[in-house]
């Protein structure tokens, strides 16, 4: 049994290639690009749900009891780092984090939630003098 397609068809399907094509192409760029370069700076105006860039000196650090999770704290800041421990990020007071994520309302107080422990980078301060 053979399939002929008519015009009208061969268009549909080249029109769905194109746009197939064009879907991956964006993909990729987009991809490469990160959520950083979406991502604007913190600061205490951030509203819930706004997706935010972070930097600056570690000052505590806090692990959850369960899950794996880590809260570190810059100054008035709060940053909940989500499976961080089981990914072997152990961060010291003194570091620098950069971190993106999300602002997020726990218990009536503003976090970042950094849902990719790759989205959290500790420096030392010695390293970048």
């Amino acid at each position: 049994m053979k399939i002929f397609f008519g015009k009208e068809e061969k268009f549909a399907i080249m029109l769905l290639l194109i746009v197939i094509l064009f879907s991956f192409v964006l993909l990729l760029v987009l991809d490469s690009a990160g959520k950083e370069s979406f991502a604007s700076p913190y600061s205490p105006s951030s509203e819930e749900g706004d997706l935010v860039t972070f930097g600056g000196p570690v000052d505590e650090i806090v692990f959850t009891k369960t899950g794996g999770h880590i809260i570190v704290k810059s100054g008035k800041t709060s940053i909940f780092i989500r499976n961080a421990a089981s990914q072997d990020i152990i961060p010291d007071p003194g570091m620098m984090i950069h971190a993106t994520g999300t602002v997020e309302n726990y218990k009536g107080e503003m976090e970042i939630y950094v849902s990719d422990p790759a989205d959290a980078i500790f420096i030392n301060k010695t390293s970048q003098e």
